[in-house]
């Protein structure tokens, strides 16, 4: 089971078009090269944020979620099979 937890607030307009940004910089980035050094750590530190924050709290409340929301899975599957 995967789950996926956003921070970029995806759901919208304005967070969908800044993850795209973000992805389309670290990828080219990757394949031709950062302007800077400075500009390599910022796109990545950003690419990053997008897929693993590291805001411990947002961390801790995401992992809690997760924990919650699959053993509701489990137990409705086993009561669907069982």
């Amino acid at each position: 089971m995967t789950f996926e937890f956003g921070k970029m607030d995806s759901q919208r307009t304005m967070g969908t078009i800044k993850s795209i940004h973000n992805v389309i910089l670290e990828n080219q980035g990757v394949h031709f090269g950062y302007k800077s050094k400075e500009d390599e750590e910022s796109i990545k530190h950003r690419f990053l944020e997008g897929y693993y924050p590291s805001s411990r709290p947002w961390r801790s409340k995401a992992i809690m979620d997760a924990r919650k929301t699959l053993l509701q899975a489990v137990k409705k599957y086993q009561e669907t099979v069982g």
